[in-house]
């Protein structure tokens, strides 16, 4: 039996300065819950979102150093969840490659919406 961690996603709203509404969760769970045990380790991200206020089209989709979302202020401007930290990045690349070349861990694939806000 496999350890699956559900992390809840919320809005990020402007006008109320804090997290809004939750429109779905993230399952993280060891790539190997899904394949034979002797495969490479890894892990898999299964995204359900629904009715999210995104455009249509597609967004792109990171992990951030710290489990925060609490705004900051950064040279005197707010910033919606900025307790979040940059990108998880513990090699310290300082590189935004996308998941399919050299650049930090935290960067993943791209989701994509329909016009409902549905990923």
């Amino acid at each position: 039996m496999s350890t699956v961690l559900s992390v809840p996603i919320y809005v990020l709203s402007p006008s109320a300065r804090m997290s809004g509404p939750c429109v779905g969760v993230v399952e993280i769970r060891p790539y190997r819950a899904y394949h034979a045990p002797k495969s490479t380790p890894g892990i898999v991200f299964s995204v359900h979102i629904v009715h999210a206020p995104l455009s249509a089209g597609v967004h792109g989709f990171h992990i951030h150093a710290n489990p925060d979302l609490r705004p900051t202020v950064e040279k005197g401007k707010l910033m919606l969840g900025g307790a979040a930290g940059p990108h998880f990045d513990p090699q310290h690349t300082g590189m935004h490659l996308g998941p399919y070349a050299e650049g930090h861990l935290g960067d993943l694939p791209v989701l994509t919406f329909d016009a409902r806000g549905n990923c």
